[in-house]
């Protein structure tokens, strides 16, 4: 009976917390037509053909009935710049100023009667965890480890700074992007949070603040010359006892920053 029960468990079949985004939407999979075989996405000359395709979608849509041209506008500089870095300068550490701005955007407006972010969350809740790994030597005046942001105090707690997390977590495609990073910022929901108030609407919820977030930090990151990345799948069971989760905080997603290598 104890094998059995474990084996529930272990195929997801026999549940006591909420489900990983993975396993929440991994149903919806059967409803795509899908003619690609399972070892297609492993060759990078498919990966790319396969991206430009899709990025391309629009380009055969009939225009003749279109009402509004919009004429190529002067967005601001950041806006114009930002891109992926898939390549970090690893001899080169980010400054503290640097680390500490980023970290700050993410926090509590200081001086304010009511308490406010600089990104919004549906009911003023809150319910991302933001979790930083930080590597030995590559940011100044922080030690290597993994750390929790308490966004009230605009500080960084100490979570466990004896671990390493390296790439091994990652898919192929982005263990080259792991390696060369300074830090890395992992995001988790917690169900505790908003579902009283929200239901299961909630998660929801906390998947669009995560991704608010992150265009936050994408932003703000190449505004200060940082360089980011934001990954979108890894194994994150490999490095999930480093984190200590809660019944219901569940992992999002993660973003990969350090300083870019400047191309003469």
């Amino acid at each position: 009976m104890k094998l059995f029960v474990q084996d529930l468990i272990a195929n997801n079949l026999l549940v006591s917390a909420i489900a990983a985004p993975q396993e929440l939407f991994q149903s919806q999979y059967q409803f795509i037509k899908d003619d690609y075989p399972d070892h297609f996405f492993l060759v990078k000359e498919n990966v790319e053909e396969y991206v430009e395709e899709k990025q391309r979608r629009f380009d055969s849509m009939q225009d003749s009935n279109s009402i509004l041209h919009m004429n190529n506008v002067n967005l601001p500089d950041v806006i114009h710049r930002r891109a992926s870095t898939r390549r970090f300068d690893v001899g080169k550490k980010v400054s503290m100023q640097l680390f500490n701005n980023l970290m700050s955007s993410m926090c509590q407006k200081p001086n304010e009667e009511n308490i406010t972010y600089y990104y919004p969350s549906a009911g003023g809740l809150y319910p991302i965890n933001i979790y930083v790994f930080v590597k030995e030597g590559r940011v100044e005046g922080v030690s290597g480890g993994l750390y929790i942001l308490n966004p009230a105090k605009h500080a960084l707690v100490p979570h466990q700074l004896d671990v390493d997390i390296n790439s091994d977590a990652q898919y192929f495609t982005n263990k080259e992007i792991a390696k060369g990073s300074a830090f890395t910022i992992y995001f988790t929901y917690d169900g505790e949070v908003n579902m009283q108030k929200y239901k299961g609407q909630g998660y929801y919820y906390g998947i669009l603040e995560t991704g608010i977030l992150m265009g936050l930090v994408s932003y703000y990151a190449e505004y200060l010359g940082l360089g980011s990345c934001i990954i979108g799948d890894l194994e994150f069971r490999k490095i999930e006892p480093y984190f200590k989760l809660k019944t219901n905080e569940v992992y999002m997603q993660s973003i990969e920053l350090g300083m870019k290598v400047m191309i003469p």
